[in-house]
């Protein structure tokens, strides 16, 4: 992605190169649904596997699934918060 056109940026360096342009599109949250069986995982910004060379277990891709799920949704929480993109 190039720098925006100075005329058209809302913010730009000490140098006058522009920084950011007009607002992107709106993005969705990522939603992560159980059909069954919902282990009630809640994140806390950590990811353990216990035996990284051996077969994981389903719990452990669970929990790596809702960190990863809940950290995609604060970036665009923060991306909204700026007004970077729509909500």
């Amino acid at each position: 992605m190039t720098q925006p056109a100075v005329e058209t940026t809302k913010l730009a360096d000490r140098n006058g190169v522009g920084q950011i342009g007009t607002q992107g599109a709106a993005i969705a949250d990522l939603a992560l649904t159980y059909t069954t069986d919902d282990p009630g995982v809640t994140p806390n910004s950590a990811i353990v596997i216990a035996d990284g060379d051996g077969t994981l277990v389903t719990a452990e891709v669970m929990i790596a699934v809702e960190e990863l799920v809940a950290k995609q949704n604060a970036v665009l929480a923060a991306l909204r918060a700026h007004g970077l993109i729509a909500d």
